[in-house]
């Protein structure tokens, strides 16, 4: 999980242009949890429309323009790659157009943020829902030789994020390493019975692969869990229970599949310290070789 120096934290927050309206307040990295999920999208094919395919991780990207498609950082010029290689953003982010685009929840979230910038000085305004009521606005303002952190919190849940137009027609910006968290997560709780923690996703080739779900203990106690390996729509391709003793491991393995991205999931069956649960998916082609490992918690 890569995280945002907190110089770039700062300076997001003061070039906030309006802060955060009714129950939505700004926040910087260090209020997050460190169980939130953290999508990258460094293992997705450049240039494709990301709408339902992270659906299984419970985050749904709504664009009826073509915006958030992958594209590299580096299509912004040196200083900009600079910016994102400073802010741990890797190489790849989501396109925002100059249109309306939204981030969806399937379950609502406390914490959401997000690294964003441009390739000139923008102001972007963003609206906060929740079950269809507007909860909070604020705006993101950004120079073009940055991509700040910008984070946002709601205690009662927020289920939409809308990011609108621009005023400079030009104007094109990237969205990365979007990271939330849910009440549980966030309370250091990270799961309830039958709640689940899940890696962001790998992928193989067209042909399709093999993946692995492990999960390890660090706690002093044995867990009882559910590994399951998903699909991009959080249809399971297998499933094994294991109750995993300390320092233990536990892991499920699909078999040969046409299924070019998957998720690791991990649930707990019965109480136990989640927090100490580190979740990991490996991918490998169908010669057997790794192609990428994901690791999560």
């Amino acid at each position: 999980m890569r995280s945002a120096p907190t110089t770039l934290v700062l300076l997001a927050f003061a070039a906030l242009g309006a802060p955060a309206s009714a129950q939505v307040t700004p926040v910087n990295l260090s209020a997050f949890s460190g169980n939130e999920y953290v999508l990258d999208f460094e293992n997705l094919a450049l240039g494709i429309q990301v709408m339902g395919e992270l659906s299984g991780l419970g985050v749904v990207f709504d664009s009826s323009t073509g915006g958030w498609s992958t594209s590299p950082h580096s299509g912004y010029g040196g200083f900009f790659v600079t910016a994102a290689e400073t802010a741990g953003a890797g190489a790849v982010g989501l396109l925002h157009n100059n249109s309306e685009e939204e981030i969806l929840f399937t379950e609502p979230v406390v914490r959401v943020g997000f690294l964003f910038g441009s390739n000139v000085n923008v102001h972007v305004p963003v609206t906060f829902f929740r079950d269809g009521n507007q909860i909070g606005s604020a705006n993101l303002v950004v120079s073009g030789d940055e991509i700040p952190f910008f984070g946002f919190e709601d205690p009662q849940g927020i289920d939409k994020v809308v990011f609108a137009d621009e005023v400079n027609a030009m104007f094109v910006s990237q969205l990365d390493n979007l990271r939330f968290e849910t009440d549980a997560v966030a309370r250091g709780k990270g799961l309830k019975p039958g709640k689940g923690l899940m890696t962001a996703p790998a992928t193989v080739g067209a042909g399709g692969g093999r993946f692995t779900c492990s999960a390890s203990n660090g706690g002093t106690a044995p867990v009882s869990l559910r590994l399951a390996i998903v699909d991009a729509e959080g249809d399971p391709l297998a499933v094994a229970d294991h109750t995993v003793a300390p320092d233990g491991t536990g892991l499920v393995e699909s078999a040969q599949t046409s299924e070019v991205a998957a998720s690791c999931k991990v649930s707990l069956l019965g109480k136990g310290n989640a927090k100490a649960l580190r979740a990991s998916l490996t991918a490998a082609d169908t010669s057997g070789d790794v192609l990428a490992i994901v690791e999560g918690r």
